[in-house]
């Protein structure tokens, strides 16, 4: 179920759809060029192939988008919208969990990448999309900001509840490192040649970042007198 802000995000990029009919067409409209653009990329595809897959004529898409410009980002709207909701109900969940700091760092580390690794490719896809349709750049450049101000803030709560006190800076640090290694982990963000040549198993690779992160956090706390 969408929430009320990715309701809101994503009708705020369009006309307002005025009739149930009409919000059913334009979710498959935006289904569809989601399939699209995963599967060919932004470029990969036009106006009439949406119109053909959603079932939904030229001149209506047209009548509620204007441009293929404003479609890709009524699309990076809606799903990113559902991802920074996700994000944020599980991380802060997930903050309270954990019998030790470096367990609740681990469960952290896991659900942020779970999300990543479950998104990859849409994100991929949204990310290269604003190499040719720049509009669309300013809504992935806040989703990322947001990713990293709640892990940050999960951080910050995992820390407290172990006693932990570290600088506001410290925390950033920790959350930009977590953010930075995962997204190049998974190649979001990157160019094709520019992917990692070094897989490693994604079990492995959440402990080797909860194994950076931890020690980093413990040594960086201020000592409780």
């Amino acid at each position: 179920m969408k929430s009320r802000g990715a309701e809101k995000s994503t009708e705020a990029s369009l006309p307002p759809a005025t009739q149930e009919r009409s919000r059913a067409s334009l979710e498959r409209v935006l289904d569809a060029a989601v399939a699209l653009l995963v599967q060919r990329g932004a470029m990969g595809f036009t106006i009439a192939e949406v119109s053909a897959l959603a079932g939904v004529a030229v001149g209506t898409i047209y009548g509620r988008v204007g441009s293929k410009e404003s479609l890709l980002l009524a699309v990076s709207s809606r799903e990113l919208d559902r991802i920074d909701a996700e994000t944020t109900t599980s991380l802060q969940k997930i903050a309270q969990k954990g019998a030790t700091i470096t367990d609740a760092v681990a469960l952290l580390v896991d659900a942020r990448l779970a999300i990543l690794t479950r998104e990859a490719t849409l994100l991929r896809a949204i990310i290269r999309a604003a190499d040719e349709y720049p509009a669309t750049a300013g809504r992935g450049n806040a989703s990322g900001f947001l990713a990293q101000r709640t892990f940050t803030e999960a951080l910050g709560v995992v820390c407290r509840r172990f006693d932990v006190a570290v600088t506001t800076d410290d925390l950033e640090w920790a959350g930009d490192v977590v953010e930075a290694v995962a997204t190049r982990h998974l190649s979001i963000g990157l160019p094709d040649h520019a992917a990692p040549a070094r897989r490693v198993d994604s079990r492995a690779f959440a402990e080797r970042l909860t194994l950076t992160v931890t020690p980093f956090l413990l040594a960086r706390a201020t000592p409780a007198f």
